[in-house]
């Protein structure tokens, strides 16, 4: 099993010659990889040589997660494609748990979708991701944009923006908000964001990353913090120099 992660840094404070660094907690996301069941495939052989992605969120306890949105590119001249289950189990964003052990159903969870906490519903919360203009999300079957056609941005293959807007108890610790599944020749790239109610002022936490043959892997960014304790540090040594 695969697993890409990108954390941001959870309110950690460090005493740099004299003088307190610290950075805000941030949820953070995680792509894991698994592979389909010879059941789901026995339902849809068109999931044979596909690459399940699961997105997931780790929220702090205590704390909400609002909403999320996502944008996959393929690489021009790519012929990588978007797995959608069959018309009689294809979702958007509302998977449907009570028919995945049915025969006939049973390629339901590898289905390109979003979801909320415990796979229930999510709200379709502005349509695409905002990086790729208004309009109908892409690429999740029946109810959107067909990938790659009509008025989607070139090469965006999947593009939404969904959360959990009711009112629920709080959205906290780790579980998967997204379900996307490629081809094993999908080469690409993707970028989103997640928001969740430990960041202030509603600001998103971002992730990105590569798609090598279907394989979603998340890009770690370099630490605001591990950058400003090495500026400390350099400081901190030239002043015992002078």
């Amino acid at each position: 099993m695969h697993r890409s992660t990108f954390t941001a840094m959870g309110a950690a404070a460090i005493l740099v010659g004299g003088v307190a660094l610290q950075e805000a907690s941030a949820n953070s996301a995680s792509v894991t990889q698994s592979a389909t069941t010879p059941e789901a495939r026995t339902d849809d052989p068109n999931l044979n040589n596909k690459v399940f992605n699961a997105l997931s969120v780790a929220v702090p306890a205590g704390a909400d997660w609002t909403n999320a949105e996502i944008s996959i590119r393929r690489n021009p001249g790519n012929a990588g494609t978007v797995y959608n289950a069959t018309p009689a189990v294809d979702t958007i964003a509302s998977p449907n748990t009570a028919l995945w052990g049915i025969t006939g159903f049973r390629n339901g969870p590898f289905d390109t979708l979003v979801q909320s906490k415990g796979d229930t519903t999510a709200d379709l919360v502005a349509g695409r991701a905002p990086q790729d203009g208004p309009g109908q999300p892409i690429g999740l079957g029946s109810n959107s944009v067909p990938p790659g056609t009509g008025d989607a941005p070139p090469n965006v293959m999947v593009s939404i923006s969904w959360g959990n807007t009711r009112v629920t108890p709080p959205d906290d610790g780790t579980f998967t908000i997204g379900r996307f599944t490629l081809s094993n020749d999908f080469n690409g790239t993707f970028i989103g964001n997640t928001f969740a109610t430990d960041v202030p002022g509603g600001l998103p936490t971002p992730f990105f990353g590569n798609i090598t043959n279907g394989v979603m892997e998340i890009v770690p960014e370099p630490s605001g913090l591990g950058l400003l304790v090495g500026a400390g540090l350099l400081a901190l040594r030239r002043r015992r120099r002078a």
